[in-house]
């Protein structure tokens, strides 16, 4: 005689809610390891992305003719900012001859300020600054950020770029070129 007589329907009910919960358990793995990999992969595109625009942005600099070196006969010389355009870009007094007494504008009143839309349609959300490195001389040609937000974090991707850098000599009147390096960067969100 059996003390406790087996249910075969329980039994079979109890084995079939055994094997449910591990199936529903292991989905629910299943689940977690694919969004914490797509999370990743995400970010990893995000990078992609911003890097990606940091070139096509570093690009659109370097063939800016507002800062382009030109020969005589207008024809382009690579990779070459000239120094004359920027400083009457941003508003510097300008070497002339005979020298001329030009006043030195507010920065805020620079070409790229002035025309804040145009150059955001351009570049957008980035940062350019140039570097001399003869005379250790940075100079912000446009700068546009995100505007801050408290919920998000803002990642800033520079490039950076060697550029040659033509200016005029003050005593002989000949253009000179000294080296100089482009900052371009990109302001991106990260999404959490």
């Amino acid at each position: 005689m059996k003390l406790f007589p087996i249910n075969r329907k329980a039994q079979h009910m109890t084995e079939t809610i055994a094997v449910l919960f591990i199936f529903f358990v292991l989905v629910a793995f299943g689940l977690i390891f694919y969004f914490k990999w797509h999370e990743g992969a995400i970010k990893e595109e995000q990078t992609q992305a911003r890097a990606s625009r940091a070139m096509d942005t570093t690009l659109r600099v370097l063939f800016l003719p507002e800062l382009m070196c030109t020969r005589g006969d207008a024809v382009p010389e690579d990779n070459c900012v000239d120094m004359m355009k920027v400083r009457s870009l941003i508003g510097q007094d300008i070497p002339t001859i005979p020298p001329n007494p030009a006043p030195i504008l507010d920065p805020s009143q620079s070409y790229f300020m002035r025309n804040q839309q145009y150059y955001y349609d351009v570049f957008g959300v980035a940062k350019v600054v140039l570097h001399n490195l003869d005379n250790s001389e940075n100079i912000v040609l446009y700068d546009k950020s995100l505007s801050p937000d408290p919920t998000k974090q803002i990642i800033y991707e520079p490039t950076y770029f060697i550029v040659a850098l033509r200016d005029i000599d003050d005593s002989t009147h000949q253009s000179k070129y000294g080296f100089g390096y482009l900052e371009v960067g990109v302001y991106g969100e990260v999404i959490q």
